[in-house]
C-alpha cells in the first residue's frame, strides 16, 4: 500500500474512533437511532467496531489487500449518521455528516465485491456509483436546506454551512433518484451473487462464502430500505418497521467487515497451514507435491504446477509430460527468480487470487519446488530422448517397407522375367551345349530370385504389414533354421510399430538360437497390462544389444537369460 493509502487508512480509522468517543448516542431529542433505545445505541457502536476491526486485521497482516481503503472510509463514514444527529454539536460537523451519508453504500458496495475476488469484473459499475454518490453529497452540500425539508427528523435544527441555494423541489427529486439507485445496487448485488455461484467452481463458492453471504444481505437490505423508503419517506425509528430495517443494516455492515476480514486471516492460517505440510518434505518430493500443498492450503482442489523447461523453452508438469503453454491472466501465478521464469501455478481465480497463492511461496515451499522442477525438466528430457528414439526406429523401419517395396517391384520382377526367358531358351535351344550353358543359367537365376526373396522378407516382411504379427511368425517359423514353436494369445492386431518390434525380437532370438546350435525355439507371446510379453526360449545367451535398443526406442525393456529372452513392449499407441 502507497503512503497515502496508509495515511487514508489509520486516518478514517482514528477518525472513526473519536467520533465513537465523542459524539453522544443518546439525548433528550430523537435525533439518530442510538438516541431510541439502548439496543439500538449498542448497534450501532458493533457496527463501526466491527469495521474498525477489519481495518486493524488488514493493517496488521495484508495492508496491500484491496477494499482496505474503502473499508477504513466505510467506518468512518458510519458514524456521519451520529455526526448529523449531534443535535447541540458543531454545525460544520452535522453539515459533513450530511453531504457523506450517500458514500456509505459505494463503499460497503466496494468492500464486498473485495472480499468476494469480484472488482475486476465490477469495477465500471462501481465507479458509476461512486459517481453518482458524489454528485448526490454535492448536490447536497450546495441546495439542501435541512428546514425546507418535510421528511427530515434528525436534520431538520441543522444549518447547512455550505448552502449556496435552498432547492427544495431539487432536493426531493435527488433524494428520490437515490432511493432508486440504492434499490438498483442492491438488486444488482444479489444478482450478481446468483449469476456467479452458478458458474464457480465448488471451491470457489466454499472459499468466498462469508463474501457471498455478506453481499446477498446486504443487497436484500439496501433493496428492502430503499423500497420501504420509497412507500414511506419519513422515517420513524421508534416504529419496529424502521428499528427493524436498521438492525438488518447493522447486520449488513458486520457481515461485511468480517467477509473482508476473513481473507487476510485466511491467508495466516494458509501460510501456517504450509508451514506444517512441507515440514519434513526433505529432497525427496513426489511428483505433484507442489501442486497438492498449494491446494490443501488454499483450498483450491484445481491448483496445478507447470515448469519452465529451459532447454527447450516450452512447459512440462510434474510428471515431465509437455503441456501446452499457460494462458497468463487471473489464474496464471508466474513463479520468478532473478527475472527468470521458472514455473507457473495454475488456479480457479474466483476461488483463490494470486495473492493468497503467493502467500504460500515460502522458502520451504520454494525449495520443494525446485526439487520436483528438476525432477520435471528430467523426466521430460528422458521423454524427449525416448521420443527422439523411437522416432528413429520407425524412420528406419520406413526405410526397410521403402526397400521391400523397392526389391519386390524392381529387382525381383526384372529377375522373374530373366528366369523367364532363360526358361524360353532353353526350350528352344538346338545345341546340346547351349542348352547346357543356358539351363545352368536358369537355374541360377531361380536361386538367385529365392535368395532376394529372402533378402526382401528378411528386410520387411509384406506379411507383416498385411496378416499381422501371427501370421508373420508362422512365415519365420515355416523359414527358420530350427524348430520354431509359437505360441500366442493375441485378441486382434497391435499397434503396427509394436508388431514389428515384437517380430525384430523373434527373429533375431531365432537367428542367435540357429547360430547357437539350439535344437529348439519356443515363441510365447501374450498381453498383460497393456503390455505384450515375448518370451523365447532357447534363444541362447545373445549378445542382443540390437534387440534391447530397437525394444528400448519402443519404451520398454528386455531381460536375457542363458536360456530365455523375454521382451516387454508397451501396446499404447
Amino acid at each position: 500500500m502507497s503512503t497515502v493509502g496508509r495515511l487514508v487508512v489509520w486516518s478514517a480509522v482514528v477518525g472513526t474512533a473519536v467520533a465513537l468517543a465523542l459524539v453522544p448516542r443518546s439525548h433528550e431529542r430523537l435525533t439518530t437511532y442510538a438516541s431510541v433505545s439502548p439496543r439500538l445505541a449498542a448497534a450501532d457502536v458493533v457496527a463501526a467496531l466491527a469495521l474498525l476491526g477489519a481495518c486493524v486485521v488488514g493493517l496488521l497482516l495484508e495492508p496491500a489487500r484491496p477494499g482496505l481503503v474503502a473499508l477504513a472510509l466505510a467506518a468512518a463514514v458510519w458514524t456521519t449518521q451520529d455526526w448529523a444527529g449531534w443535535y447541540d454539536g458543531p454545525q460544520f460537523v452535522a453539515t459533513v455528516g450530511v453531504v457523506l451519508a450517500p458514500l456509505l453504500v459505494p463503499l460497503l458496495a466496494h468492500a464486498v465485491l473485495a472480499a468476494a475476488r469480484q472488482l475486476r469484473r465490477m469495477r465500471a459499475p462501481l465507479t458509476a456509483l461512486y459517481a453518482g454518490a458524489g454528485v448526490v453529497a454535492v448536490l447536497h452540500a450546495l441546495f439542501y436546506d435541512p428546514f425546507l425539508d418535510e421528511d427530515c427528523w434528525n436534520t431538520c435544527t441543522i444549518k447547512n454551512v455550505l448552502l449556496v441555494a435552498a432547492q427544495p423541489d431539487l432536493g426531493h427529486r435527488v433524494a428520490a433518484a437515490w432511493l432508486l439507485v440504492t434499490a438498483i445496487t442492491g438488486a444488482a448485488l444479489v444478482g450478481l451473487v446468483i449469476s456467479w455461484t452458478t458458474v464457480a467452481t465448488r471451491a470457489a463458492v466454499r472459499l468466498r462464502g462469508p463474501a457471498i453471504v455478506a453481499a446477498m444481505v446486504l443487497g436484500g437490505v439496501l433493496l428492502t430500505q430503499s423500497v420501504a423508503r420509497w412507500r414511506r419517506p419519513r422515517v420513524d425509528p421508534r416504529t419496529s418497521l424502521d428499528a427493524g430495517l436498521y438492525l438488518a443494516l447493522v447486520v449488513a455492515v458486520v457481515l461485511v467487515a468480517a467477509a473482508w476480514a476473513y481473507g487476510p486471516l485466511l491467508d495466516r492460517w494458509t501460510r501456517r497451514g504450509v508451514a506444517h505440510l512441507v515440514r519434513g518434505l526433505g529432497d525427496a518430493v513426489a511428483a505433484g507435491t507442489v501442486a497438492r500443498v498449494i491446494a490443501a492450503a488454499t483450498g483450491d482442489p484445481s491448483v496445478r504446477v507447470v515448469y519452465r523447461l529451459p532447454s527447450s523453452g516450452g512447459y512440462a508438469d510434474a510428471e515431465g509430460r509437455h503441456v501446452d503453454p499457460p494462458h497468463y491472466g487471473p489464474g496464471a501465478l508466474p513463479v520468478l527468480r532473478d527475472g527468470h521464469e521458472l514455473a507457473v501455478v495454475l488456479h480457479d481465480p474466483d476461488a483463490t487470487g494470486g495473492d493468497a497463492v503467493r502467500s504460500v511461496m515460502g522458502t520451504a515451499l520454494m525449495l520443494a519446488l525446485d526439487n520436483e522442477r528438476l525432477r520435471s525438466e528430467g523426466l521430460a528430457q528422458l521423454a524427449d530422448l525416448r521420443a527422439s528414439r523411437a522416432r528413429v526406429v520407425e524412420t528406419g523401419d520406413a526405410e526397410r517397407r521403402q526397400l521391400e517395396r523397392n526389391l519386390h517391384d524392381g529387382a525381383q520382377q526384372r529377375m522373374l522375367a530373366l528366369s523367364f526367358d532363360l526358361r524360353r531358351a532353353v526350350a528352344g535351344a538346338r545345341d546340346p551345349e547351349a542348352r547346357t550353358v543356358l539351363a545352368s543359367a536358369e537355374a541360377e537365376s531361380r536361386t538367385a530370385l529365392a535368395e532376394l526373396r529372402d533378402l526382401a522378407h528378411g528386410i520387411h516382411p509384406a506379411v507383416l504389414e498385411e496378416a499381422g504379427l501371427a501370421p508373420a511368425l508362422a512365415t519365420l517359423a515355416d523359414r527358420a533354421p530350427v524348430p520354431v514353436d509359437v505360441q500366442e494369445d493375441l485378441d486382434g492386431r497391435l499397434p503396427p510399430s509394436v508388431e514389428r518390434t515384437a517380430y525384430v525380437v523373434v527373429r533375431d532370438a531365432v537367428a542367435a538360437a540357429a547360430a547357437d546350435g539350439s535344437q529348439g525355439v519356443t515363441v510365447t507371446l501374450t498381453e498383460v497390462a497393456g503390455d505384450l510379453v515375448v518370451e523365447v526360449r532357447g534363444a541362447g545367451p545373445g549378445p542382443f544389444r540390437s534387440v534391447e535398443d530397437r525394444v528400448a526406442g519402443a519404451g520398454g525393456h528386455v531381460v536375457v537369460a542363458p536360456d530365455r529372452l523375454r521382451a516387454v513392449i508397451p501396446c499404447a499407441s
